[in-house]
């Protein structure tokens, strides 16, 4: 995958800890990720599953912890990726 070709946040919980991600891979093509509190963050997990979710340009509900930042990724994308 082109790096220059996505755009990536981090979600952080109240104690700065890096817990998920939201990423977008086109117009209208986001994806999100958000561990389990019971586990561990891993960094290349988090994006793989959300490319994966981008690229199926999933319907999956999503996590009211995580909507602002899906929300803000897709009007971001909106405006960075120009097809």
């Amino acid at each position: 995958m082109n790096t220059k070709n996505i755009l990536i946040e981090y979600l952080k919980n109240k104690h700065g800890q890096i817990v998920g991600c939201v990423a977008a891979t086109g117009k209208g093509m986001v994806g999100w990720s958000k561990c389990n509190s019971k586990d561990s963050f891993d960094k290349s997990m988090a994006l793989t599953i959300a490319f994966g979710r981008a690229a199926k340009n999933s319907k999956t509900e999503i996590p009211f912890t995580v909507r602002p930042y899906f929300d803000k990724m897709v009007e971001r994308a909106g405006r960075y990726f120009k097809n």
